[in-house]
């Protein structure tokens, strides 16, 4: 069982839970969403209809880089299909305390106008035995998993990246990733057409920032920041 803390939202018809977890947990309790279909089911759906994009090597090449190298790193939330027959929220309205023999509820000692909001926040208790997929972020998760777990064929991509810059030292710093506490959130989708409408939806609506906007506004590359200064 793994119990995370959350807050419980609700957006059109879709329940969610806002939560945090520890990113060496996350990435062992979750999978791509194209382990949910059958080799058949993928081949039929052909590459414009799967629900994730094949791994980029940028996973490898950037952003596991990215995690070793900063410690100001940050990620946005991790979306995750939740199986809601396998999880159950608890929240702070239903915990009590005991003071002198006598049972007090927490949220009776909360504020009045804080009262209604002790229903949504609490603690989501997760079975193991179920799996969950990773709906928006497989890169996210990809590199943290490169970063903190590598197989030998990225082990040594990501040695030749740090090698070229005289960073190898770096690779040591795949502990401190373990105790990251990533923002997830779990949405309830009742099957593949949900997945499938979710995927398209984060996908249409995301904007790609433009090359004048990366040289802009950079920090991290130094050549952007020398044409920033220039201008």
């Amino acid at each position: 069982m793994t119990t995370v803390p959350s807050v419980k939202g609700i957006i059109g018809d879709k329940l969610y839970y806002q939560c945090t977890m520890n990113a060496q947990d996350l990435i062992a309790r979750t999978e791509p969403v194209e382990e949910f279909f059958s080799e058949d089911e993928q081949n039929e759906q052909g590459e414009k209809g799967r629900l994730q994009r094949k791994l980029n090597a940028r996973y490898l090449t950037e952003l596991a880089p990215y995690l070793l190298r900063n410690k100001d790193r940050f990620i946005p939330s991790i979306v995750v299909n939740l199986d809601t027959d396998l999880c159950e929220f608890e929240s702070l309205s239903e915990k009590t305390i005991t003071i002198e023999d006598k049972v007090f509820r927490i949220k009776d000692s909360l504020k009045f106008d804080y009262r209604d909001h002790a229903d949504n926040i609490g603690f989501l208790h997760i079975k193991d035995t179920g799996r969950m997929f990773i709906l928006d972020g497989q890169h996210r998760m990809a590199a943290y998993r490169a970063a903190m777990k590598p197989s030998e064929k990225e082990k040594k991509s990501l040695t030749k990246t740090f090698e070229e810059r005289d960073e190898l030292h770096l690779m040591s710093n795949s502990s401190e990733l373990r105790g990251d506490q990533v923002s997830v959130l779990f949405v309830s989708l009742k099957d593949k057409v949900e997945m499938r409408k979710l995927f398209t939806d984060f996908n249409s609506t995301a904007r790609v920032i433009s090359q004048s906007e990366k040289i802009g506004m950079a920090e991290r590359n130094g050549y952007f920041k020398v044409v920033q200064n220039i201008i």
